[in-house]
């Protein structure tokens, strides 16, 4: 008997392989700041068993939101994430690792009470 694959995403560089619970389903960005694919938005919506209201409500955008995300594409890969967290798609453990923010150095200016 085979078996699903392990769960989890991967990034390759503009690629991200995600590898659901019954099928490895791979998403082509040319900007890895946003999901563009929006037949892999409504594919991960409908195996759960979702709604776009549901999904909206999961997210915290509006239903019209979300209906643009699975027509057009477009979703921000912030709020992907958020998704794939709430609806048990991956876990926390699975997320890529967040780069070290680089900013200039701050004064901080300390003022006697």
């Amino acid at each position: 008997m085979g078996h699903a694959p392990a769960r989890g995403i991967c990034a390759f560089g503009s690629k991200l392989l995600i590898l659901a619970s019954r099928w490895p389903i791979r998403l082509r960005v040319a900007d890895t700041n946003f999901v563009h694919d929006c037949d892999l938005i409504a594919a991960v919506r409908e195996r759960h068993g979702y709604t776009q209201l549901q999904c909206s409500y999961i997210v915290g955008c509006a239903v019209r939101t979300w209906q643009r995300y699975e027509t057009k594409g477009g979703m921000e890969i912030g709020v992907w994430w958020c998704f794939l967290l709430r609806i048990s798609e991956i876990m926390p453990s699975q997320l890529p690792p967040i780069p070290p923010r680089q900013r200039a150095g701050v004064m901080v200016r300390m003022e006697p009470g």
